[in-house]
């Protein structure tokens, strides 16, 4: 139902509105002259506002729409010709309100277009039965016009709901957006202030004994330095490629002259299975360079994640080497 309206008022108001009606029906019972017709017609409006509010979502099923038409057309068609035109039959003509409640409903469950052929139906319906008496033709028009307001009237009301729902979708949308941004932001600034303090904790000595101006720097010093450069540069393009294990092995083989570079091209994370093949086997080239360059690239294109391991030796003379591991394939050598 309407989200500004709930399902159980509703139900709760159109009961309580046949209780009333129902009653007013056996006080007029009176003046009607084909009890049992008429009667049989009443039995079944309780079944058709069931039919109306059911099932809880807004929109009425085709299906039970159509039904809630034709029972309309029914005591259209039934109950005006259970009395007599020639007089005021007062709530005996129970087809008319009733009509108003099924057609209303029909408004509020968005199947307005059914509603208002209801209402032609009905306003067509009475023209016709009060044509032969005092009230005639205008008169039958007249009889319509409560019914007319007040589709018109829900009309309205689902047009304004429905606008304010809108705005609270738009409004709850918006906050949830804002609130995953401030969460993006929080998570942002919690990674850098992270990756600082990591920074710090890798380098604060170096650093401080490259501001100490009395301090004169060795090669063993200098050598740590670009070691420890080669660290913050694999873990920033490496990305996940920088485990401990890969650090630890670049770092040997760069002490050994090996020229090692880390590349993830991807930026999405590994399969936790597939990392640790692709790590066995970077930690296998690593261990067993002891010269020349190993360059190790996440590639960035295909559905599939892939690894290449590319390994070169000094000397024209020798070919480099492929290793390429693929997401769920063997790795290949070439």
């Amino acid at each position: 139902m309407i989200k500004l309206i709930s399902a159980r008022t509703m139900v709760l108001l159109c009961l309580a509105l046949v209780a009333v009606q129902v009653l007013l029906v056996a006080l007029a019972l009176g003046s009607v002259h084909h009890k049992a017709l008429y009667l049989a017609a009443l039995a079944l409006y309780p079944v058709a506002i069931a039919v109306a509010l059911s099932p809880a979502r807004r929109r009425i099923p085709a299906g039970r729409a159509a039904a809630m038409l034709l029972y309309t057309v029914l005591i259209n068609a039934v109950v005006p010709w259970t009395l007599h035109a020639q007089t005021w039959d007062g709530y005996a003509l129970w087809n008319l309100s009733s009509s108003y409640t099924l057609l209303v409903i029909l408004v509020l469950r968005e199947r307005a277009a059914l509603a208002w052929l209801g209402v032609l139906v009905e306003v067509l319906g009475m023209m016709w039965w009060s044509a032969s008496g005092p009230a005639g033709v205008i008169g039958g028009l007249l009889f319509n016009t409560t019914t007319i307001g007040w589709v018109a009237v829900a009309g309205g009301i689902a047009h304004l709901l429905d606008s304010s729902d809108r705005k609270v979708a738009h409004y709850t949308a918006d906050a949830m957006s804002s609130a995953t941004r401030q969460g993006s932001d929080l998570a942002l600034d919690a990674s850098r202030t992270e990756w600082i303090r990591h920074v710090q904790g890798i380098s604060g000595g170096m650093l401080a004994r490259i501001a100490d101006e009395s301090h004169e720097l060795g090669e063993g010093e200098k050598r740590e330095m670009r070691m420890l450069e080669a660290r913050l540069r694999d873990e920033i393009r490496g990305r996940v490629l920088a485990t401990d294990p890969i650090l630890a092995s670049a770092g040997r083989a760069r002490e050994r002259g090996v020229d090692v570079q880390l590349l993830d091209d991807r930026n999405q994370e590994l399969d936790p299975g597939f990392l640790v093949r692709v790590t066995e086997a970077v930690l296998g080239v690593l261990e067993a360079a002891d010269a020349g360059e190993v360059t190790v690239r996440v590639r960035p294109a295909g559905k599939r994640a892939t690894v290449s391991i590319l390994s070169r030796t000094p000397g024209w003379d020798e070919e480099p080497v492929l290793r390429e591991i693929i997401d769920d394939r063997p790795v290949t050598e070439a």
